[in-house]
């Protein structure tokens, strides 16, 4: 088993690789809002008047992480998912995916 991390610059991407986790039989996922360091750090420096005017314009601040428990034989199919409903993650500013190993769990029947 793997632990899929897959980390979305924005939120508003998540819907569309759900979808496709769902239309592949990927069963089961956590979804958190996030913020890189980057933009985090960003966020700090907009204290001023023109900083908060850009946050007002431009409110797109968080992305989503996804984690889903899935068999080793799924990681490939994962990362055609991901390319089929959000694009590819070596593009700037989509986001990342990596896999960790899980040698146990508990709440998690695969067929």
């Amino acid at each position: 088993m793997k632990l899929v991390v897959i980390v979305l610059s924005e939120e508003s991407r998540v819907q569309a690789l759900l979808q496709g986790f769902v239309e592949n039989g990927i069963k089961g996922a956590t979804i958190v809002s996030s913020q890189g360091v980057a933009r985090a750090l960003e966020d700090a420096d907009d204290y001023t008047f023109l900083g908060s005017i850009k946050a007002f314009l431009d409110p797109q601040q968080y992305g989503s992480t996804v984690f889903s428990v899935i068999q080793d034989n799924q990681v490939e199919l994962v990362s055609k998912v991901i390319k089929q409903s959000v694009g590819y993650l070596n593009q700037p500013d989509m986001g990342i995916m990596f896999t960790v190993p899980v040698d146990y769990v508990e709440g998690i029947k695969f067929d």
